[in-house]
């Protein structure tokens, strides 16, 4: 028995961390594709667990068929609870000759499957409905198993076992879910804010230098034209020291915004850094790339910012705009261009947009 109950828990365990690597970079709960294929992953789970099952005693197995189904409810809800459970209830009656009592076993599981499903909607804690889906799965399973071996001398001693095993079972891998989902949150976030600037939202330095050279790269191959625009919050070091640090990041939240609001869905925003920011403009003529940053400007221009006081502020842009050269060309060349535009801006009295557009 501790011999089928240590291969029980190294497959239980061996499937934790396999979902926890397969899913670590997306959300099981709020994606469709990903809750299916959770529910079928660990559907598998609970018909590997019944293949490799407990032996009690000469006549009697057990396993932990349930805690895949409980799992699947955690994170997927009643339809992933069903898929999973309706996955072991086929391989059941697929792997092991039909029988009334099979019958009744698969369909039990299925029932299962929706009951955990069902408990997984309370609005409680998780480790509450962790613990009401465990003793509420080994009950309906406990009421099967004791028809199956209730005329067994020893019927007692096999559903005290099933149940220890289930709190075992069902405690360690609680233990294991949240750490791994703990180290998978954290693994998100550290890789979110590695390209993602922390104030704003918008992407950052990083990602903006990692984006051009790969679009570089791209139009050297098909000839493809995107505009590069350096947009500058004019007197922003005033703004900081007359009305304080958080007047100016509130300013330059609702900039981020503003900018992401004003630009096309297929092009790109970054903040470089202060009161630096950036966009790529993809697929456009040197015209439409000085339209759209004039419309960026214009709308700044009009937008009145709202500081933490509750007063409001307005504020003004200087933009250089570089389009990219056909012929091909290296990072540093399109930056100095627009860089070279926006410095001209500021020269002129900001306010102000300048394009430096080559062939």
């Amino acid at each position: 028995m501790l011999k089928d109950l240590f291969v029980h828990i190294c497959i239980l365990v061996t499937f934790i961390f396999l979902a926890g690597v397969i899913f670590k970079n997306s959300e099981a709960s709020s994606l469709k594709k990903n809750q299916i294929l959770f529910g079928v992953f660990f559907g598998i789970l609970g018909s590997i667990l019944m293949i490799f099952s407990i032996q009690v005693d000469v006549e009697t197995i057990i396993d932990l068929r349930h805690i895949p189904i409980i799992i699947a409810a955690m994170f997927g809800g009643v339809t992933i609870s069903f898929i999973c459970s309706l996955i072991i209830a086929i391989s059941r009656i697929l792997f092991v000759d039909i029988t009334p009592i099979m019958l009744i076993v698969s369909l039990t599981t299925i029932f299962v499957g929706i009951l955990v499903g069902l408990i997984g909607k309370l609005k409680s804690q998780n480790t509450l409905k962790w613990l009401f889906m465990v003793v509420s799965s080994t009950a309906v399973f406990s009421i099967i198993l004791y028809y199956r071996v209730r005329e067994i001398d020893d019927f007692g001693f096999i559903l005290l076992n099933y149940w220890l095993l289930s709190i075992f079972g069902s405690t360690l891998t609680l233990l294991l879910v949240n750490y791994i989902s703990r180290a998978n949150y954290l693994h998100n976030e550290y890789k979110r804010y590695a390209s993602i600037d922390y104030l704003t939202g918008l992407k950052n330095v990083r990602e903006f230098n990692l984006t051009l050279a790969k679009l570089l790269v791209k139009a050297s191959s098909d000839k493809s034209r995107f505009a590069l625009l350096f947009i500058d919050i004019d007197h922003f070091k005033q703004i900081n020291d007359q009305y304080g640090h958080q007047a100016g990041d509130a300013i330059l939240q609702q900039f981020g915004q503003l900018l992401l609001d004003t630009i096309p869905k297929k092009d790109l925003a970054f903040r470089n850094g202060g009161e630096e920011f950036s966009a790529i403009l993809l697929n456009v003529s040197g015209e439409e790339a000085k339209q759209m940053a004039e419309l960026i400007r214009e709308r700044v221009e009009k937008y009145r910012f709202r500081l933490p006081d509750k007063s409001e502020f307005a504020i003004s842009l200087s933009i250089g705009v570089s389009m990219n050269k056909e012929k091909g060309e290296q990072l540093d060349e399109i930056i100095k261009r627009a860089d070279q535009a926006l410095y001209q801006a500021k020269s002129e009295g900001r306010n102000k947009v300048v394009c430096f557009i080559e062939q």
